[in-house]
């Protein structure tokens, strides 16, 4: 029965690192980063705003536009703005908390 049990241990630690030695991980990639590259690829023009569930599109310019920029692998985004008013400031820095969802200037969060 010892003998059993041991061989039965052996074939699971062996089947085990089968299937490790055949799972193709790649290194995970940071939050944010494929999204950072669409929205640095060019200037956005503000569609819509929604706050707390509220749609505020009417209390923001029209012609607010929207850039991002920076490099993302040294953690260094800015972003600036053409009539934002009191939308978004003229310019600042985010970070992102996961890939849709910014924190502009450390206080404001922003999904995109």
């Amino acid at each position: 029965m010892k003998k059993a049990k041991y061989i039965f241990r052996f074939l699971a630690a062996l089947s085990f690192l089968v299937l490790l030695s055949n799972c193709e991980g790649s290194a995970p990639t940071a939050f944010g980063k494929s999204t950072f590259d669409i929205l640095k690829a060019k200037s956005w023009k503000i569609k819509s705003v929604t706050v707390d569930g509220v749609d505020k599109t009417g209390s923001y310019l029209p012609d607010m536009v929207l850039t991002f920029a920076g490099d993302f692998d040294a953690n260094k985004l800015t972003y600036s703005t053409t009539n934002g008013g009191g939308a978004w400031p003229a310019s600042g820095t985010f970070k992102f908390i996961n890939d849709i969802t910014l924190l502009r200037d450390g206080e404001v969060t922003i999904d995109v």
